[in-house]
């Protein structure tokens, strides 16, 4: 798969009491990849915690996806599954996982 996105692992730091950087090693002169700023005072801080910790988890959930995939259709191409509706669940499993891929590559 073809990256498109700041590779590495990212990581987060808090920037005060309701920000937080995403960081990428080898950005220059450690230039954030993601700024995480409510414009909207009301949001909760946890909201926006939870909302850096999804970014930074981004890369790594995007690399095990893209793993599953291989893994299901190399189950599907050794006829691991018998039944049909084994068939028809990694069928869409893979489906699914596929248009994940997509849509955070695209």
């Amino acid at each position: 798969m073809e990256t498109k996105h700041t590779e590495g692992e990212w990581t987060m730091s808090k920037q005060d009491s309701n920000m937080y950087s995403v960081h990428a090693p080898g950005r220059l002169n450690g230039t954030p990849v993601a700024m995480i700023n409510p414009f909207n005072k009301d949001v909760h801080p946890e909201a926006v915690e939870a909302n850096a910790k999804l970014m930074t988890a981004a890369p790594e959930l995007l690399e095990q996806l893209s793993e599953i995939t291989e893994l299901v259709e190399g189950l599907k191409e050794l006829g691991a599954f018998n039944g049909m509706s084994a068939k028809h669940a990694i069928s869409e499993i893979n489906f699914r996982s596929k248009k994940a891929i997509r849509r955070a590559t695209e």
